[in-house]
């Protein structure tokens, strides 16, 4: 999985089956749209590697490659799911 910059706080993981894109808050914290989806690998431990804590995670919709991850993202973060 490998994150690509956008442009100032606005990033995206470029994951196996999904692009996940993120915002950098500050303070290590960040804010997914969508969690991606079981085949997408580690995210917990991809934002763990990078020192980051995900705050939250906006879903755009409920379908399971969208929203697989918000549980495991939850329980190591805290994360809030929107």
């Amino acid at each position: 999985m490998e994150r690509i910059h956008i442009k100032g706080d606005t990033w995206y993981l470029d994951a196996p089956r999904a692009s996940i894109p993120f915002y950098k808050l500050g303070d290590g914290e960040v804010v997914l749209l969508d969690s991606g989806s079981e085949e997408d690998g580690d995210i917990v431990g991809h934002f763990r590697e990078h020192g980051e804590r995900v705050a939250a995670v906006l879903n755009t919709h409920g379908h399971l490659d969208h929203v697989h991850n918000n549980v495991p993202l939850r329980d190591a973060f805290g994360a809030e799911i929107h």
